[in-house]
């Protein structure tokens, strides 16, 4: 499992001091505003997939946020400091207001990244007035390295095939594409496949995404992490990670990152940067009919946009505060020297346990405290 880690080399001092700088601004930053809102802005969507809960087909749930309300969304969003936010279904296009509202996130200064489904309703001229709207960037879903495991895996054919003629389009409408990716035992052997197969589509981005009832073993998910590592140094695409916070202990585990100068830290024996980007720790997922949960994979409501504070509830509220406090973890996540760094899924971690402090099931690393 691996290769040999990387040897600390003296002249990257100052980068390493400056990194460091970095990631405690970002630390400071999770607690006050979340890096990333995904906005799910409706369920309605005209192929009926079987990875879609909750689908209603194209018509919409009567209590979908309307425009006004979506502009107001959009304004809290960037009112808190967060620059990003992701809008998501469903199929968007199904709005009405789709263009209306992306230009209405660009007045507000947010960069706006839409995860756009291959249907009919997403042409290449939708995307042109969408880009004219002030779009940066479309990412689609890839999730088997053919068009058989893609389709396979949606449980609807012909998926994989407008899935690329989108991304043509996409790209003669002059957008940024990305291509995002459910982790599944399906696809887990052929990653570096996919990272070829996402780097001859021109994607600027490939974001792997770890659901909770992701069928890997612990074992098996270490290898997936050792191989999003080496397809990271090989530098065909940038890639990121949603649900594998365990991706941040390896990366300081083989001297891919520095440690904070902390010498209370260092005593007790725990690492101490910035923790991993998860549910409710840099992350704020906003439902079609307003509920704020801490990610889309958990969905555990502290509230709704209609009557209650975004920023406070990210700032205040009980639960996305104890999410972000690695001192509130259990199990052996509790006494990882990690918690600070990874903390594991706390997604996940509900999802087996009922509760969001328990250990991460899929984590594979035994602690220091235990092995002792």
């Amino acid at each position: 499992m691996g290769g040999a880690a990387r040897r600390h080399d003296p002249s990257e001092t100052g980068k390493s001091a400056a990194s460091a700088r970095r990631q405690r601004a970002t630390a400071r930053e999770h607690h006050h505003h979340p890096a990333l809102v995904i906005w799910e802005m409706t369920q309605a969507c005209e192929r009926a997939c079987l990875r879609r809960r909750g689908c209603l087909g194209t018509k919409h749930h009567p209590d979908e946020l309307t425009t006004s309300e979506g502009e107001a969304l959009l304004d809290a969003i960037a009112g808190m400091g967060t620059a990003e936010i992701r809008l998501c279904g469903g199929d968007p296009a199904l709005r009405h207001d789709l263009s209306g509202l992306v230009a209405h996130a660009r007045g507000a200064k947010l960069s706006v990244t839409l995860v756009a489904a291959g249907t009919s309703t997403m042409t290449e001229r939708r995307l042109s007035e969408l880009r004219a709207a002030g779009l940066s960037r479309v990412s689609v879903p890839i999730h088997g390295f053919n068009a058989d495991a893609h389709d396979a895996f949606w449980g609807c054919e012909g998926s994989f095939a407008e899935t690329l003629r989108l991304l043509g389009d996409a790209d003669a409408a002059g957008l940024e594409t990305a291509v995002e990716t459910i982790v599944h035992a399906g696809n887990e052997r052929h990653l570096q496949t996919m990272s070829y197969l996402v780097a001859e589509l021109g994607a600027s981005s490939w974001t792997l995404m770890f659901e909770p009832d992701t069928q890997l073993s612990p074992a098996g998910a270490e290898v997936v992490w050792e191989t999003l590592l080496a397809l990271e140094d090989r530098g065909r695409v940038a890639i990121g990670a949603l649900g594998a916070p365990a991706l941040a202990r390896m990366r300081l585990e083989q001297g891919r990152a520095p440690r904070e100068p902390s010498s209370g830290a260092r005593a007790a024996g725990i690492w101490s940067e910035a923790r991993a980007p998860g549910a409710g720790c840099g992350l704020m997922f906003v439902s079609h009919i307003g509920e704020l949960t801490p990610s889309p994979w958990l969905p555990l409501s502290a509230g709704n946009v209609r009557h209650d504070d975004l920023g406070a509830v990210y700032r205040e509220h009980t639960l996305f505060t104890e999410l972000r406090d690695p001192e509130s973890l259990e199990g052996k996540c509790g006494v990882c020297e990690f918690r600070t760094v990874c903390g594991g899924s706390r997604a996940r971690a509900w999802h087996a346990t009922g509760s969001t402090r328990a250990s991460d099931p899929l984590c594979a690393h035994e602690p220091a405290p235990r092995r002792r």
